[in-house]
């Protein structure tokens, strides 16, 4: 790939960045998924309960284990920080793309390898979700392992492969249940099922594989067994996968082109040559022109973002999981085609262009001091880029250019964007607070008053019950949105679920509340005059495209609060 010095002191140099942009991301705060995913982890590490997870005495049954085993052997080390809880993930995607690498030269060669591993980690898609973490991130990795040792197997029949495949399987299984196995297994059984290898697809070696997964994933059956029996396998299989594909279990996102329009801008800036190529394989297998590579990833990616497409529940993340395919389809299609596709060049440097555009106006939006200089050096740097690569071929120039691009936009995420808009989170201000200031053994009592009426409607489906019940209903613990409380404060945060809970936290002599608007306004009610309320500015990150927009962007914000209430002394 590398044709000359030059290119690789280019390559170097924006891997670098790259890596600067990458490490950065490992130090901004997590929200959301990822701090329960961090809260998790850290209980794990306090507690020493590697197998029954828990939160908040709660059994925990969402996902499976392998992330928070991760994270929490981390923080045994470095202590409980962003750093340490995002660590192992990043390098854990590392190693996916070694994974990326093997699988590409397997299939095809060592150039179409190469590149898929450069565009993996060169694209926004592995730069996001290597700092606002998911259990997908680990499935990257995971999958390419999965689908390397599935396809030596098939091609050499050896043992080690049944081993190796077994075992990547069984992490699959250890990172997100069923839905981890999915792009594995439909690339194997569509591919033999249309070539009608009948013989290799009913063979007990099979069988081997699935015990040696299963196997891997015996401490996810253990701790649902034990909490739930039956139901808890039940639940891993069925309730958990099928329940967020039919929507019944979670969210709705009816949108059949969901994925069309998520994939054309995360996994930029090679989203079009990915499409291109994806359309040449479907051409190809069409006049059977097709390699078994490419049967073996075309057939099980189709399948994959089908059933993705026609699921209710959708999630942008999801898509990391087929990331490994994706970049090896579009690094055989630029390797084998784009030195006879000028316009596709010409459209690659369009897309490059309208990038660094979007550079600049990250930083005049999100850099307040020193901006005159950060957009000298922006453009300077820009002009350089273009300098140095002007004496490449087209193609090489877009390339080079491409992954210069993606280095410098991910460096902006991570240094100016990011920080930004998850530093607006109340969460991890109020707990820096309350670790400063309060005193002793006060108890700190999370609140959340408006946000526990929608978990309660999402348990049991408890709008069909009177008012009495709903209020007595209890809130399924893994579906509070306020981990970044728990995760970041030093102490224990105590979660308040019912009326005579809040009534039994009152009589405390003194304590702290974090609560929303309306939980505010009911403690209010009953203490009037509070110790001390702060308001925090909280930035929903539902509500980020308001954000942008100058005159909605105090709308993208709500009220959250930490109130000091005592009861007088006599």
């Amino acid at each position: 790939m590398f044709k000359n010095r030059q290119q690789t002191i280019i390559f170097i140099v924006t891997a670098l960045i790259l890596l600067i942009a990458l490490v950065a991301g490992l130090l901004i705060d997590v929200t959301r998924d990822a701090s329960k995913y961090a809260y998790i982890s850290k209980l794990i590490a306090s507690n020493n309960q590697w197998i029954n997870l828990q939160i908040d005495g709660e059994p925990y049954d969402q996902k499976p284990h392998l992330m928070f085993w991760l994270s929490a052997l981390s923080f045994k080390i470095f202590g409980f920080t962003n750093f340490a809880f995002k660590l192992p993930i990043l390098l854990y995607s590392f190693l996916g793309l070694f994974f990326v690498y093997k699988l590409g030269n397997s299939c095809y060669n060592k150039n179409i390898a190469l590149l898929a591993t450069i565009m993996s980690a060169f694209s926004i898609l592995f730069i996001l979700y290597n700092q606002d973490l998911h259990t997908d991130t680990l499935l990257f990795t995971n999958t390419a392992f999965a689908l390397w040792q599935l396809y030596e197997y098939i091609k050499t029949k050896r043992t080690i492969n049944i081993i190796g495949a077994g075992i990547a399987l069984g992490l699959c299984l250890l990172t997100k249940g069923p839905y981890g196995v999915l792009l594995p297994f439909l690339c194997v059984v569509l591919f033999l099922v249309i070539n009608k290898k009948w013989s290799m697809l009913i063979n007990f070696r099979w069988l081997i594989i699935m015990a040696i997964a299963f196997f891997m994933a015996l401490p996810v059956f253990y701790q649902l067994y034990l909490n739930w029996g039956i139901k808890g396998i039940s639940f891993f299989f069925l309730g958990n996968t099928w329940g967020r594909f039919t929507g019944s279990y979670l969210g709705h996102t009816p949108d059949p082109t969901f994925y069309l329009h998520n994939l054309a801008y995360l996994f930029i800036p090679w989203s079009l040559i990915f499409f291109l190529g994806l359309y040449q394989l479907g051409l190809q297998i069409i006049k059977k022109k097709a390699s078994l590579p490419d049967k073996f990833f075309f057939w099980g990616l189709l399948m994959f973002f089908l059933l993705l497409s026609i699921s209710i529940s959708k999630l942008p993340n999801y898509m990391m999981a087929a990331l490994p395919v994706m970049a090896i389809i579009t690094s055989k299609y630029w390797i084998e085609n784009i030195q006879d596709h000028k316009t596709v060049v010409k459209i690659q440097h369009v897309i490059i262009t309208i990038l660094w555009i979007l550079a600049l106006i990250i930083l005049i939006y999100f850099v307040k001091t020193n901006l005159i200089l950060a957009i000298s050096i922006l453009i300077t740097t820009y002009l350089a880029i273009i300098f140095i690569t002007k004496r490449f071929s087209k193609p090489d120039q877009a390339l080079y250019r491409s992954l210069a691009t993606v280095a410098i936009i991910g460096l902006l995420l991570n240094l100016a964007v990011l920080p930004i808009l998850f530093g607006h989170q109340a969460q991890p201000k109020a707990a820096k607070y309350l670790n400063q200031y309060r005193q002793g053994d006060t108890p700190v009592f999370d609140y959340p008053k408006k946000e526990l009426k929608y978990i309660k409607h999402l348990a049991n489906d408890s709008t069909k019950v009177s008012e009495v019940e709903f209020k007595q209903t209890p809130a399924q613990k893994h579906f509070s949105l306020n981990y970044e409380l728990k995760f970041y404060c030093h102490f224990q945060v105590q979660y308040i679920e019912k009326p005579e809970e809040l009534e039994a936290a009152l009589m405390l002599p003194e304590k702290w509340f974090y609560t929303d608007e309306e939980g505010k306004n009911e403690l209010l009610h009953y203490c009037p005059a509070p110790d001390t309320i702060i308001n925090y500015q909280h930035f929903s990150l539902k509500r980020t495209a308001k954000y942008f927009i100058r005159n909605k962007q105090q709308s993208a914000f709500v009220n959250r609060y930490l109130l000091k209430i005592s009861i007088p002394q006599n």
